[in-house]
């Protein structure tokens, strides 16, 4: 780990969502910092706009909340990611149940499922952006068939949503191995997104690095770029760039950082080439995503299993042999056949916990004042409301977090309830 946090390496490239949205919509960074705030969230990103919004939603006043972000809301993971709110977080159900037991397999996928529906609501209500056409996981080889069918037979079971399973794929898809579809899925701009939230919540923000902390008695005294900060509670919502605020993060929790490559293609001459239509589409575990925009743009990342030892790392860049693997094998498999043109490269940073759960819980030693948020492992359009509501529950009403809880990282048990 790097002594100097690389999270400043994102002020160098406009995120790709927060670029598609017009000049002025983020609201300014305020200029005069209070001299005590009730709630100072460190992160502006999904999980920290979420918790400000769930804390103004529980009666806590937005003026009694500041968030501060190193270079500014949505400028992280957040404006870099693909923007698809999935229902099962991109991972098959054996693998939950696996880990987890039947018990704790039905609760990820009931709360997965709930914070999809919080995402639609909220998305609805505020006239955001959508492309509606559902999920696609293909399978990319016949072991993975095997076990999303294994998880297709379990969503039979476990819920009534809308959603279908093919063993065999459209001529259009790069491999051939079947898809499950859900229906209720869908693609946002996380940007936008992100921005409602924030303005919803009325909450001000504030640009500064935080560097540490000090909790005393009655406050936490927090360091940053721009001064010290006094506040009553502390709430880092830092995703991958915890360990930099607190060691525990680094030695005892192991919330670690990886990188994603994605890029933009654009087919030149082709007035209507909506080959992939509304829909949002991952395989091979994930590894590979993709979606068209309504312009006709391809947007398609991922890869990281192609150089995992590369993309074991904090730090923003390409990464050649991921880049190449995107725009030489995958590209082509997805055009139809029309000629394309990579008109953008970028990367972003995913927070991994080591159970690829978001954790939520009190950081030990800060007398209760200092709490977290972390730990999205590249789904955090498809966990951050049910942690926001997680946390909040405990901050606010001690109400235990349930499956996102810290201590469940210290428990060996698959059928573990706290």
């Amino acid at each position: 780990m790097d002594s100097v946090n690389p999270v400043l390496q994102a002020a160098e490239h406009v995120p790709f969502w927060m670029g598609e949205l017009p000049d002025g919509v983020c609201p300014p960074p305020v200029d005069v910092v209070p001299a005590t705030v009730k709630w100072l969230i460190v992160g502006a990103g999904l999980a920290g706009c979420s918790v400000a919004y769930d804390l103004v939603q529980r009666g806590e006043s937005p003026d009694a909340i500041l968030l501060i972000d190193a270079v500014g809301p949505g400028w992280g993971a957040t404006g870099r990611n693909a923007g698809f709110v999935l229902s099962n977080c991109g991972l098959d159900l054996p693998h939950w149940l696996k880990n987890w037991g039947e018990d704790g397999a039905r609760e990820l996928f009931r709360l997965a499922g709930k914070n999809r529906d919080l995402v639609r609501s909220f998305a609805d209500e505020q006239g955001l952006w959508s492309q509606d056409g559902g999920s696609y996981y293909v399978c990319g080889d016949e072991s993975e068939r095997a076990a999303i069918a294994s998880s297709a037979a379990l969503v039979k079971e476990w819920t009534s949503e809308p959603w279908s399973w093919s063993d065999s794929c459209h001529e259009k898809f790069p491999y051939d191995c079947g898809y499950i579809h859900h229906q209720s899925d869908f693609g946002i701009n996380s940007a936008q997104y992100l921005l409602a939230l924030l303005g919803e919540s009325g909450a001000p923000w504030t640009k500064g690095l935080v560097t540490k902390f000090r909790a005393e008695a009655d406050r936490v005294v927090v360091t940053t770029s721009a001064g010290d900060a006094v506040a009553e509670k502390v709430i880092l919502a830092t995703n991958a760039y915890a360990p930099w605020v607190a060691s525990k993060f680094e030695c005892e929790y192991q919330i670690r950082g990886a990188r994603n490559q994605v890029i933009l293609a654009e087919f030149p001459g082709v007035e209507d080439n909506g080959l992939w239509g509304d829909g949002i589409y991952y395989a091979r575990e994930g590894f590979e995503y993709w979606r068209q925009l309504p312009d006709g743009r391809l947007l398609l990342g991922g890869a990281r299993n192609q150089d995992i030892d590369g993309e074991s790392t904090w730090n923003f860049g390409n990464n050649d042999r991921v880049l190449r693997y995107l725009e030489t094998d995958l590209l082509p498999k997805l055009s139809g056949g029309a000629d394309a043109n990579v008109t953008r490269r970028w990367s972003g940073i995913l927070g991994f916990s080591d159970d690829d759960l978001p954790i939520v819980g009190r950081l030990p030693d800060t007398n209760g004042r200092v709490a977290f948020i972390v730990g999205f492992s590249g789904h955090g359009l498809g966990t951050h409301r049910i942690a926001s509501e997680a946390l909040t529950g405990l901050l606010l009403d001690d109400k235990f977090p349930g499956w996102l809880y810290v201590d469940r990282l210290k428990r060996t048990s698959k059928n573990w309830k706290g």
